[in-house]
């Protein structure tokens, strides 16, 4: 596997590492959040550089939560002019629509689609439609069952090519996705990112089956894997 360097673009900022800094989102006073949970602050940068580099123009999300991957995700996505979309069951219900409110702080809502429910339900509706997608995210519910129908629903909307990312690679529900993906031979390792930026792997879906290294290093508790897919 070789280093991915994360190379975003002269003079752009990304929102998400001032947010990430401070450490809360919303107003201050009695509408603030504390970020908990969330994508690191290089870890958002990965997110939002490789869609730039792969020119990515619809990506999807599972749990979008308070909103700073989907913030990366969608600025980025913007840059392309595409699109993306997130599944949450609890944007309004949990979490009180704060991404929705970060996103709108920064005039990308225009960018963005909710798809207020759960993966199982939301996921066959926009399968429903034919979209293909450049880019997925998960980083939803963490036990096993739910983690298993996020990456089933993503690898039907994904195209050729498309990126496929999971947070929390050391959950043994991802781990044990992973061990799955292996066996069915449909990803292609192309590279890692050291152990200070909490190792992101990538692999990419492709037209037909791949040959996968058979050792993969999977480090640091936050952990991104990103994957592409057949």
């Amino acid at each position: 596997m070789s280093k991915i360097e994360i190379q975003l673009p002269d003079n752009f900022e990304l929102f998400t590492d001032s947010i990430i800094e401070r450490g809360w989102i919303g107003e201050a006073g009695e509408n603030q959040h504390y970020i908990m949970g969330a994508v690191s602050k290089i870890e958002a940068r990965t997110l939002a550089a490789v869609i730039l580099e792969h020119n990515c123009q619809k990506s999807f999300e599972t749990g979008v939560a308070n909103g700073i991957s989907t913030l990366a995700i969608t600025q980025a996505i913007a840059l392309t002019n595409g699109h993306h979309y997130g599944i949450d069951p609890y944007q309004f219900t949990y979490h009180k629509g704060t991404a929705l409110n970060l996103l709108a702080e920064h005039d990308l809502l225009d960018y963005f689609t909710l798809c207020e429910g759960s993966t199982h339900l939301e996921a066959p509706k926009v399968l429903n439609k034919h979209d293909e997608f450049d880019f997925a995210f998960i980083d939803g519910m963490h036990t096993f069952d739910y983690k298993f129908i996020d990456f089933f629903y993503a690898d039907k909307l994904l195209k050729a090519g498309g990126l496929l990312v999971f947070h929390d690679s050391l959950l043994p529900s991802v781990k044990k996705i992973f061990r799955f993906i292996k066996i069915l031979k449909k990803i292609k390792n192309i590279g890692y990112l050291p152990l200070q930026s909490y190792n992101q792997i990538y692999l990419q879906k492709q037209n037909t089956c791949l040959q996968h290294s058979s050792k993969v290093s999977l480090i640091g508790m936050n952990g991104i894997i990103i994957f592409v897919i057949c």
